[in-house]
This record gives C-alpha cells, structure tokens and sequence, in this order.
C-alpha cells in the first residue's frame, strides 16, 4: 500500500489513470485509461497502481500504446507498461519492445527516452522511496515473525500430540485454543464456511506432520 495519501488508481498529481474495478489480472476489456497530465520526469507515481497488474499484463499495454486512438492514452498506456518493465527487472526484451512500439512516434519517443533516462529525482520523490522502502523492511519483518511463530507453534503441537485428542469435560478449556486454530486452519486450507472448516483434517498433515492431523481429527470430533 503506498504511503503518501495517494490511492490505487491514481497518481502523485491526482488524476485518474485507470477507471473500473481493481482486479489482480485485470482483463483487457477493465482496462479503461483516462487522461494524464503527469510530469515525464516522475514514472513512479504509477507504482502502486501497476501492483494490481502483473508482469504479463505488459504486452497489453504495449497493445494500447500502439492501437489506442488519444495521444494521452498512449503515452500513459507506455508509462504503465515501463513501470511494469522496471518491476519486473529491466530485462533488455522488454525494452527492446518499448522501442518498437514507440517506433515512428515523435512523441512517444521523446518519453520513451525521458522515463529510461530521468532527471534528478525530487525532494518529494525521495521521501516517497524512503517511505515505502519503510514499509517493505516492516512488511518483510512481519513476515518473518508470522513464519517463526508458525514454526514455533508446530513444534509446540507435535511435542505433545496427545493432549489434542485427550478432550473431556475436565481437558476441554485448555485445549480448546488450539483445537479452534487447527479447525481455522483447515478451513483456510479449503476456503470452507462451515465452523471448523471440513473433514479434511489431513489437509494439516503437510506442515504439522500426520499424528498432529489425526490428534486434530480427534480432538475436533470430541468438542
């Protein structure tokens, strides 16, 4: 999510860029670009936006530069499909394509050169870079502590696999914690609604191993 008040759809100036619903893999039929009067010199307002997109979204947008009727559809059609390019690491194809889409346009040209040869980066620029780069370090961090506390938490399970299905009346309050993120845990497997998920306790089998699964199964069938 970019930091700065600048929302998916939308550049650092304000304008739309993009109109319809935001999809992971927007087909090409909700792709919908708007006007933009947006500087040559700062490409990385698209940043967030493009995140909705992926990598082979790029080839559409090298389509729109050269069949999209408005001269500011197209230059903004080339600036998405650069951004995409310099995520997706700059590999000398993608700009070998660039150029060819743009082949022949005067103007098209002109930003093609100004978005791979920039000028120096602004106040306002660098602060966003610095920010987001926060947000990522953070991002990753989280990511880091949820995987260890996982690890952790298998561990936990399989060193006492018999207090998940020893569940009775005197038992139930203190495992029923984790028996409750097991039956979670299916559910999230199977992307079910119903209260514990499925009978598909051997769906936990791949991380927690298969006498946790079969403890779970137990447990579950007790409460």
């Amino acid at each position: 999510m970019r930091t700065g008040g600048v929302s998916p759809g939308a550049c650092s100036a304000g304008c739309k860029r993009f109109s319809g619903h935001a999809t992971p893999r927007p087909s090409r039929q909700t792709l919908s670009i708007a006007k933009c009067a947006c500087p040559v010199s700062s490409p990385f307002g698209l940043d967030s936006m493009v995140r909705q997109f992926s990598v082979d979204d790029f080839a559409v947008f090298l389509m729109d530069v050269r069949s999209r009727t408005a001269l500011d559809d197209r230059r903004v059609a080339l600036t998405a499909a650069f951004e995409l390019w310099r995520q997706g690491g700059r590999g000398r194809k993608g700009r070998e394509r660039m150029w060819r889409a743009v082949k022949g346009d005067s103007d098209l040209e002109a930003r093609l050169h100004a978005l791979l040869r920039p000028g120096p980066i602004s106040k306002e620029e660098r602060l966003y870079r610095r920010l987001e780069q926060d947000v990522k370090r953070r991002q990753t961090k989280h990511q880091t502590q949820e995987e260890q506390a996982r690890r952790e938490w298998s561990v936990r399970l399989r060193s006492n696999v018999d207090r998940l299905r020893s569940v009775d009346q005197t038992t139930v309050d203190q495992v029923f914690g984790e028996l409750y993120s097991l039956g979670e845990e299916i559910t999230r497997l199977v992307n079910s609604q119903s209260r514990w998920g499925s009978s598909r306790w051997d769906l936990l089998e791949s991380e927690f191993g298969r006498e946790v699964a079969e403890a779970a199964r137990d447990g579950l069938m007790a409460v």
